[in-house]
């Protein structure tokens, strides 16, 4: 088998996720394997990070780090959804507008950026009034590194 060429082999047109492909090593100059399942595994967490944070009772906004590797200069909302402690589904939010000029993203009353000079994610929500400011609400934001 060593003395057939990687292009002399039979084409495979889909991959199971136990499939191994060749891999150059280049920090150890070796050959190695991978499955296709790692390789999704490595695309999808290099791109795409889901961020679960919880505005407090009493409390208008919440605070989380921005995931390894991410950050707002870096990345793109692509989804943010909501959930009202009186609500056990999760609500898919409207489209929202983007300041690019600091990286904030705004959908209706809530506004999410990183503060600056630190790794924190910051939701704001400004449409906590009297009666809704005792309850908290659940966001998933969805980034997906663009740089």
């Amino acid at each position: 088998m060593a003395s057939i060429k990687i292009s002399e082999l039979n084409e495979m047109t889909s991959l199971d996720s136990a499939d191994l492909l060749p891999v150059v090593d280049s920090t150890a100059d070796e050959t190695k394997k991978i499955t296709y399942s790692n390789i999704k595994t490595n695309i999808i967490n290099d791109t795409f990070a889901i961020i679960q944070l919880t505005t407090p009772q009493n409390v208008n906004y919440a605070i989380t780090e921005m995931p390894s590797g991410f950050t707002m200069q870096n990345s793109v909302v692509i989804s943010i959804m909501e959930k009202r402690q009186n609500n056990d589904k999760w609500e898919a939010r409207t489209l929202y507008t983007v300041e690019a000029s600091n990286n904030r993203y705004y959908l209706n009353n809530v506004e999410i950026y990183q503060d600056n000079g630190t790794n924190y994610l910051i939701v704001y929500d400004k449409s906590k009034n009297d009666e809704s400011f005792n309850n908290s609400i659940d966001f998933k934001i969805v980034l997906m590194k663009v740089a």
